[in-house]
């Protein structure tokens, strides 16, 4: 999600939406080729 952000240059949450709305109303597969998890300070685990 993260590559098509920048090349959009749209927000992460935007990017989100559109593929959620794709999956939802067009019956997509949309498949993430790798998930990273963002941990924001004073949180554990990264």
């Amino acid at each position: 999600m993260v590559q098509a952000a920048e090349a959009t240059d749209w927000q992460a949450h935007t990017v989100r939406s559109f593929f959620a709305g794709l999956k939802k109303r067009h019956s997509l597969a949309v498949e993430a080729a790798e998930r990273v998890r963002q941990v924001g300070p004073g949180k554990e685990d990264a």
